[in-house]
């Protein structure tokens, strides 16, 4: 595994990042006016608070060196 691909807590700590929108003060890219893009818009929450989340798994697996680093993420509705 190359040394160079980050943390697996900064991964996790920018997933959460993404969960919520972007500041209201923040300038966001005008790509994201594009349409089809709004499921990923920086303006759209997938939670209102990160103390929503209940579980996190997570794996860092080896890369070749020529593979780029990616990530997948699943959301679920748990009803408490």
């Amino acid at each position: 595994m190359k040394q160079n691909n980050g943390d697996l807590d900064n991964f996790i700590a920018g997933i959460f990042d993404g969960l919520q929108s972007a500041n209201s003060m923040a300038k966001i890219h005008p790509m994201f006016n594009a349409k089809g893009l709004e499921e990923i818009s920086p303006n759209r929450s997938f939670v209102e608070n990160d103390i929503q989340v209940v579980e996190i798994m997570a794996k860092k697996l080896p890369q070749d060196t020529d593979e780029k680093i990616s990530y997948k993420i699943a959301i679920e509705t748990v009803n408490i």
